[in-house]
């Protein structure tokens, strides 16, 4: 009786603890942009200008977040760094954290390509750089300054997803 009372109790006490633990996660989190937002441009020094003048100017601009101890987000911001100027796409590299030399020191050690412009968070208005943070390191691909495409460095590393 207390054996089957004892196996009984841990089985309701899995299942209570399995009920509690199980949860459907969203895939894709309900914060961050989206495709068909506009890249608020305005708000980073030295960037919004470039960004006000999309319609004009490039057709396609890739922005690519990273950050400094994330090694996935710095090879993907080099190889499309590399791949993007040989397409003759403008590249902006973001480095989530806050130190502009941490960003420039990062970028040359990861080789990344010469006409990519290079800024860090601390260059961001406050409601962009938590935009951007919450969802951390993304490639976003704009058209006419209108977010076209967001995509994650898993996506783009394993699934082997092209950008450009």
């Amino acid at each position: 009786m207390r054996f089957r009372n004892f196996v009984l109790g841990g089985l309701a006490l899995l299942m209570t603890l399995l009920c509690l633990s199980a949860r459907v996660a969203p895939e894709e989190p309900d914060f961050g942009l989206t495709p068909g937002e506009r890249f608020p441009g305005r708000e980073m020094e030295g960037f919004h200008d470039t960004l006000n003048a999309l319609g004009g100017g490039p057709e396609t601009t890739v922005i690519v977040t990273w950050r400094t101890d994330d090694g996935l987000s710095r090879a993907i911001n080099a190889m499309l760094s590399h791949r993007s100027l040989a397409r003759g796409v403008t590249v902006y590299s973001i480095c989530l954290d806050d130190s502009d030399d941490d960003a420039l020191l990062y970028a040359k050690a990861d080789n990344v390509a010469m006409g990519t412009r290079i800024l860090a968070a601390s260059q961001l208005g406050r409601s962009v750089r938590r935009q951007l943070m919450r969802r951390g390191p993304q490639v976003f691909k704009l058209s006419s300054g209108l977010v076209s495409e967001v995509y994650s460095p898993d996506r783009i590393w394993l699934d082997g997803v092209s950008v450009l």
